[in-house]
């Protein structure tokens, strides 16, 4: 084990971010958001913003508001009923009230409001309210839809926003089933039952509702595996590659998604170049460092850290976690207990400084569920797929569904019950 960590410890790549997770986690170095708001006009003054949405709406159920960031364009002041208009670039985080975009949603309190705005990536609002310069924050009172650019970038992100919003629509009427998918195809949580979020995140499985490598692992082997099929094994590289792209465009980045896909990029052009040995760990290390430079603020995220820190420990730690539980376990469930195992020994830290909080009990639910969520989000895309091309097949795959959906929320809630260790640090 020492000779293997002295060994990887040669490589330039894992020593870099050996040293870079020191000097972050340490505060010696303090890296600052790329592309934040800088206005021509003063702070306090502004009471107006226009641009592009540049990330998908979170909601806050407490509050019932939506944040997001805006990417820029114009703002200005409101004086005597009339604007004036000053210059601006950069990224601002906004909040927006449920009213506004739910009212395209349906089943929502909203749903037949008139005030409908559809917040997407690339489509542009303007907004109205009050600027907080200290926290790069605007709170939105009214809210105007501007429509979107008329190039072919913005009609292709124009498409993802209505092709999102038409997913939802369908899933809909699959009930509380159809809100799980929503969350791992979409990322979309909104929909989802708060009783069945508070249970994925008292069984440790809260990561199963993060877009992440699970998410992106399913699309790039299910368009590798049609093309094949398809096109032949020459024209693999190619379908995978469209099926990581088509993922992230689609579902939209998060920290731990932005990781699977440098890495998956990493690994499908390293396999391009016939590179027939591929350290995995070297990978997430070079994906580490990507990731810092592009999106320097993620550091300080929740998921960052978690992604980051549970796939080292599955990399590092689960051949010595796996001998451990040699012939303590069963042989079939011996891999994912020791892969969720190795997992939560690097995370477990984190989750009690972040959280104060540990779920032990996340070491044998992560094992059980995670098969489970993967038969249901492959049944799922076939569902979506034949309830597009032959609605009438739409109860069938319903019921299906509904039924897994039912089995999965008994077992994350039987999980959920088990004590976790609080901390008051």
């Amino acid at each position: 084990m020492v000779k293997l960590f002295k060994s990887r410890l040669s490589n330039p790549f894992v020593l870099s971010t050996v040293i870079l997770c020191f000097l972050l986690y340490s505060g010696i170095i303090k890296p600052s958001a790329k592309n934040l708001f800088s206005p021509t006009l003063s702070g306090e003054k502004i009471n107006y913003i226009e641009g592009y949405v540049c990330s998908n709406p979170v909601k806050n159920k407490k509050k019932g508001i939506y944040s997001f960031l805006l990417s820029t364009s114009a703002c200005g002041e409101t004086i005597n009923e009339s604007n004036v208009r000053a210059s601006c670039k950069g990224v601002v985080s906004v909040s927006l009230s449920e009213k506004y975009v739910e009212a395209l949603f349906p089943g929502k309190l909203y749903s037949l409001s008139k005030e409908s705005i559809l917040v997407e990536k690339g489509e542009k609002l303007k907004l109205y309210g009050k600027y907080f310069s200290e926290s790069n924050y605007f709170f939105t009172k009214h809210a105007e839809y501007l429509g979107y650019k008329n190039t072919f970038a913005g009609k292709i992100s124009h498409l993802r926003a209505l092709c999102r919003l038409k997913l939802r629509r369908l899933l809909y009427s699959w009930g509380n089933a159809g809100a799980l998918i929503l969350s791992l195809l979409s990322g979309s949580r909104d929909s989802l039952s708060e009783d069945v979020g508070n249970c994925f995140l008292l069984a440790g499985l809260s990561h199963l509702l993060a877009l992440s490598g699970m998410h992106l692992s399913f699309f790039s082997n299910l368009f590798d595996y049609t093309g094949k099929k398809i096109l032949g094994k020459r024209a693999s590289f190619f379908a995978k590659l469209f099926g990581i792209i088509f993922f992230v465009w689609f579902a939209g980045f998060s920290p731990s998604l932005f990781r699977a896909f440098v890495m998956q990029l990493l690994i499908l052009f390293a396999s391009r170049c016939f590179l027939l040995q591929i350290d995995s760990f070297c990978v997430l290390c070079t994906a580490f460092i990507i990731h810092l430079v592009l999106l320097p603020q993620d550091y300080k995220t929740a998921a960052f850290m978690l992604s980051y820190g549970a796939l080292a420990g599955i990399m590092l730690l689960t051949p010595v976690s796996k001998k451990l539980l040699q012939g303590r376990v069963p042989n079939f469930i011996n891999n994912p207990l020791a892969a969720s195992f190795s997992a939560q020994v690097f995370t477990s830290p984190i989750s009690a400084v972040l959280f104060k909080m540990l779920n032990p009990i996340g070491i044998i639910s992560s094992a059980v569920v995670s098969p489970l969520i993967s038969v249901f989000l492959t049944l799922s895309i076939f569902g979506i797929l034949f309830s597009i091309l032959f609605p009438f097949l739409s109860s069938y795959f319903y019921s299906i569904i509904n039924t897994l959906y039912t089995l999965i929320v008994y077992l994350v809630s039987l999980f959920s019950k088990c004590p976790a260790i609080k901390f008051n640090f």
